[in-house]
C-alpha cells in the first residue's frame, strides 16, 4: 500500500508537471489590432488536454487566429496540441493563404500524428485595412459570428475535415474557403466541444 501512494504521488506530480509545461504553450498575449480586440479563456477539463489557440501578426494590417482541439483526451492529446502549435508558428510567418495553410498543415501533420489521431481547426485571416477575415474551417465547431448591425448571429459552418483525417492528395477537395466582411460591434466567437459538451 505505502508502494501505491508513493507511486500515485509521483503520478499526481508527473500529471502537475505536464500541466505546467501546456499551460506555456498557450500565449501569454494574443495580437490585436486598432480595429479589434482579441480575449481567450481555457480551462482543461481533466490535467491536461487538447484544445489550442494562438494569433500570429504577419503585418502592420494582418493578424492571422487559429483554434483547433485534439481528438481524444489527456497527455496524448496535450502532446500533439504542442506538435499543433510548432506548426502553426512556422507556417503563419509565411503569409499563406487559408487554403494552402490547411494544405500543408494536414501535409505536416500526416507524418508526426499516429493512425487514430486528428485535430479539428478553424483559421482565420483578418485583415483590418481591408475589414474582412477569410477563413476556413477543418472539421471544428461552427464559429458565431455575431452583426451588430442587424442583431443577427450567423453560424459559419464550411465544410472541411479534419487535419490528418486524410494524409493524401484527397484532403484538398473537402477545404472551403469563405470571406466575411466586419463592421464596429460584430462579434466573432470560436470554441471547442467543451463548450458544448459541457452539459
Amino acid at each position: 500500500l505505502l508502494g501505491e501512494a508513493i507511486e500515485n504521488e509521483r503520478y499526481k506530480e508527473e500529471l502537475e508537471i505536464a500541466k505546467r509545461v501546456q499551460g506555456s504553450l498557450l500565449p501569454e498575449f494574443l495580437h490585436k489590432n486598432p480595429d479589434f480586440d482579441i480575449s481567450a479563456f481555457t480551462k482543461a477539463a481533466a490535467e491536461v488536454g487538447g484544445d489550442y489557440y494562438d494569433t500570429y501578426r504577419i503585418n502592420e494590417h494582418k493578424v492571422v487566429l487559429i483554434i483547433g482541439d485534439v481528438s481524444g483526451k489527456g497527455t496524448s492529446a496535450a502532446f500533439h496540441m504542442s506538435q499543433m502549435k510548432g506548426i502553426f508558428q512556422s507556417l503563419a510567418q509565411l503569409d499563406l493563404s487559408p487554403k494552402d495553410f490547411l494544405l500543408k498543415a494536414n501535409h505536416a501533420l500526416g507524418n508526426c500524428l499516429d493512425r487514430t489521431s486528428f485535430i479539428t481547426t478553424s483559421y482565420f485571416v483578418i485583415d483590418s485595412e481591408k475589414k474582412e477575415m477569410r477563413f476556413t474551417r477543418a472539421g471544428h465547431c461552427p464559429t458565431l459570428f455575431y452583426r451588430a448591425n442587424d442583431k443577427k448571429v450567423l453560424f459559419l459552418e464550411d465544410s472541411g475535415l479534419g487535419l490528418g483525417i486524410l494524409r493524401d492528395d484527397q484532403f484538398e477537395k473537402y477545404i472551403q474557403v469563405s470571406s466575411i466582411n466586419y463592421l464596429p460591434g460584430d462579434v466573432l466567437f470560436l470554441y471547442t466541444d467543451g463548450i458544448t459538451e459541457a452539459k
